[in-house]
């Protein structure tokens, strides 16, 4: 909501100096609710953590709860967890790590942009308001699931 906010109240021409808080706070939010589905889907269906290991890998976290999605719903078409996934690889493909958008230069000093990047923050925000929802819905309704056994 606050890289919404940002982007409804700033002018166009400005949009180019909140690129980096706006596209973090998504890739952020989107990792926590990520982990936080997975967490629901493990409760749900009992399913212990292995691992204590703190990732910031978007696409390994997905890999692990969408089989769990897959198994509370196996009816439903694919479609939406194809969609999903197409924009979970999409920004692990531009920010593997989660420090892309956290830092202008890379521990080894490589500048992480060129001068010749752009996002259109509008539908950058769009597509992330909808993942998010999504996550969002796919928690909410394991958790219903868990709470009526």
């Amino acid at each position: 909501m606050a890289a919404e906010l940002a982007v409804a109240n700033v002018d166009c021409l400005e949009r180019n100096s909140i690129v980096y808080p706006v596209v973090f706070c998504y890739r952020h939010a989107v990792e926590l609710y990520l982990k936080y589905a997975r967490s629901v889907a493990r409760s749900l269906f009992s399913i212990s953590s292995t691992s204590k290991k703190m990732d910031h890998d978007l696409l390994t976290i997905w890999l692990q709860l969408r089989p769990l999605i897959e198994r509370c719903w196996p009816h439903d078409p694919p479609q939406d967890l194809d969609a999903a996934e197409a924009m979970i690889r999409e920004f692990h493909t531009v920010d593997q790590n989660a420090q892309r958008y956290r830092f202008p230069v890379s521990s080894k000093g490589v500048r992480h942009f060129q001068s010749n990047e752009s996002i259109d923050l509008v539908t950058f925000c769009r597509s992330g308001r909808k993942i998010i929802n999504f996550l969002a819905g796919c928690s909410d309704g394991m958790s219903e699931a868990i709470h009526a056994c």
